[in-house]
């Protein structure tokens, strides 16, 4: 028992160093127009699409699951076509205008984001959630499952590498070092929203967030539930 507290303790200070650099670092990026985040895009797409099959491999390892070739494909993928789709949009400032409507579409950043991690397709969710977050220029902290931590976290380190390098600032994504399944509460509530998808405590835990975003179930689109609205 106290083994597990002091791991689960362990885990919550991880958490606030990480959202708390996450923060500094998003608010460092404030201001910054579609063009510079897409120009972070790039680099973090390219770096993972280098990384696809060092990643297949570790995924495979530690987790069990899966088939490495796959993996290579799914990790292709995101950092690939998505990435690709990504670019060909904006996520922030004026998204489009209807005249007629009179109603102006405005993208704006959210803040720290909790992306959570399942152990079934570690890496290349991870590639995903850091380059939808950078994309719509937010911080992101991601948390693995406790079985995926060593490939989310090598994820995580290529995009982050990737993403300095291309001119944003330290902080802005980064992984937990020691993710428990019993604080997977306390991970979720790590940032202003969360992003979880697939496994079976996932859900719950993203939903203990004030305004979460959620990822249910396979190819599940992103969405945002928001607690109040303004008119």
């Amino acid at each position: 028992m106290t083994a597990a507290w002091d791991a689960d303790l362990a885990g919550l200070a991880d958490v606030r160093t990480r959202a708390r650099a996450a923060r500094r670092a998003f608010d460092q990026l404030a201001g910054a127009d579609q063009e510079t985040l897409d120009r972070y895009l790039r680099a973090m797409a390219l770096a993972g699409t280098k990384a696809a099959e060092e990643l297949a491999r570790l995924a495979v390892d530690e987790t069990g699951y899966g088939v490495y070739e796959h993996k290579i494909h799914k990790n292709r993928y995101n950092t690939g076509f998505v990435a690709r789709w990504m670019l060909e949009r904006r996520a922030v400032g004026v998204l489009w205008v209807d005249e007629d409507a009179r109603v102006t579409a405005v993208g704006s950043p959210m803040g720290v984001i909790a992306g959570i991690i399942p152990v079934t397709n570690p890496t290349s969710t991870a590639l995903f959630k850091c380059l939808a977050a950078v994309k719509s220029g937010n911080a992101i902290v991601l948390a693995p499952h406790p079985r995926a931590a060593r490939c989310t976290l090598r994820a995580a380190e290529i995009m982050a590498e990737a993403a300095v390098g291309a001119g944003a600032p330290e902080g802005l994504i980064s992984c937990l070092a020691s993710p428990t399944l019993s604080g997977q509460p306390g991970q979720a509530d790590l940032g202003e929203r969360a992003a979880g998808q697939g496994a079976v405590g996932v859900v719950p835990a993203q939903e203990q967030c004030a305004q979460p975003v959620g990822l249910r179930g396979t190819g599940g689109g992103e969405f945002l539930t928001r607690t109040e609205q303004d008119a």
